[in-house]
C-alpha cells in the first residue's frame, strides 16, 4: 500500500509548563489542566503507522518533561513509529532542571529519540548548552553551531555523534510571532476575525500537524481547540468557530490531506513577519476563568 507523506507531526501530551512565555501559541502562559494519556492514543498512533510515513514526529506539550509517565510516551511513539528517522522531544528546560532527567534522556538517546530544547531566554542559553555536554558527555559527540538564514529559529546548536546521528539540539527562540489572541476585554479573551485564507498564507505553522489523543489535526489551533473552549473565557464567535473543528480519526476516517485553509484560520493573525521578543519570560501566570461553559 502506498502510504501519504506527512512532513511534520506533533504528538501534544500535556497543557502543563512551568514557564510562562507570551504570545506561547498553545497558551501554555496561563493556568491551564490536562495531561493526555498514552493509553487512549497508543492504538491510533499504531494505525497511523499503517496509513502514512511522517518526516518527523516531535513530543510537545506544554513541557513534555512535567508529564509523570513521559517515558510511556516516548517510548510508546517510538514503538508505534519504527521507521521514522527524526522522533524528537522538544523541551523548554535548561540547565539543572534538564540535567535532572539525564538518565531517562539517554535511554531515549539509545533509541534514536533526539532531545530538542527551545531556550526561550537569552539568558537561558548557556545553560542549555552546559546541560547538553553534561548529558552526552559519556558518549563520544561533537558540537556544530550554525545561524539560521531565517528568522526563526535565528541560532541553533548541535550535538552529534562521530558519526553524524543527531543527539541534542538546542534552538534560539525567544522571538514569537503574533498568534490568534488579539485583546482581552473584561476578562473575555478575544480572537481574530480575518479572512481564513490570507491567514492561511501568512502562518509560520499551518502545516505542523498535531495529534490529540491520536486524533490528527491540521496545526496548533485546530489540535488545542477543545481544550480552549472548555477552559479559556473565549467570545461567543470563536467558541463557535473551535467547536466546528474536525481532525482524522485513523480508526473511523478516511486520511485527507490537512494543508489547506480551515475555518479555524480566521482566528489567527495575519501580522506575522516581525518577531515579537519574549524574553525575560516570566514564570508567573494568570488564570483562566471560563464560568459559561
Amino acid at each position: 500500500m502506498n502510504k501519504n507523506f506527512v512532513p511534520l507531526a506533533s504528538f501534544y501530551i500535556t497543557n502543563v509548563c512551568g514557564l510562562a512565555c507570551d504570545r506561547c501559541a498553545s497558551y501554555n502562559n496561563y493556568v491551564l489542566k490536562g495531561h493526555y494519556d498514552w493509553n487512549a492514543t497508543k492504538e491510533r498512533a499504531h494505525k497511523w503507522n499503517e496509513l502514512i510515513d511522517i518526516g518527523q514526529i516531535t513530543i510537545i506539550g506544554g513541557e513534555p518533561l512535567l508529564h509523570p509517565n513521559i517515558d510511556e510516551w516516548v517510548m510508546g511513539v517510538r514503538t508505534a513509529f519504527p521507521n521514522c528517522k527524526d522522533i524528537r522531544v522538544l523541551t523548554g528546560l535548561t540547565g539543572d532542571s534538564l540535567v535532572r532527567h539525564k538518565d531517562k534522556i539517554l535511554k531515549w538517546l539509545d533509541h534514536d529519540v533526539i532531545i530538542q530544547v527551545s531556550v526561550h531566554d537569552k539568558n537561558w542559553w548557556d545553560a542549555a548548552i552546559r546541560a547538553g555536554r553534561e548529558i552526552v558527555k559519556d558518549i563520544g559527540h561533537v558540537e556544530l553551531e550554525e545561524v539560521d538564514g531565517g528568522n526563526f529559529p535565528l541560532k541553533r546548536s548541535d550535538f552529534r555523534s562521530h558519526h553524524g546521528k543527531m543527539l541534542f539540539c538546542a534552538l534560539e527562540q525567544w522571538e514569537f510571532f503574533a498568534h490568534s489572541l488579539k485583546e482581552t476585554v473584561d476578562g473575555v479573551m478575544y480572537f481574530h476575525n480575518n479572512d481564513p485564507e490570507a491567514a492561511h498564507d501568512a502562518c509560520h505553522c499551518k502545516d505542523c500537524h498535531y495529534i490529540v489523543d491520536g486524533i490528527m489535526y491540521k496545526c496548533v489551533m485546530t489540535g488545542i481547540a477543545k481544550m480552549l473552549v472548555e477552559q479559556a473565557p473565549l467570545d461567543e464567535r470563536s467558541v463557535e468557530v473551535l467547536k466546528q473543528t474536525q481532525g482524522i480519526d485513523p480508526l473511523t476516517d478516511e486520511y485527507r490531506s490537512l494543508t489547506n485553509a480551515v475555518p479555524q484560520c480566521s482566528l489567527c493573525s495575519t501580522n506575522t513577519e516581525k518577531l515579537i521578543p519574549i524574553w525575560p519570560v516570566g514564570i508567573k501566570k494568570p488564570r483562566m476563568y471560563n464560568v459559561n461553559r
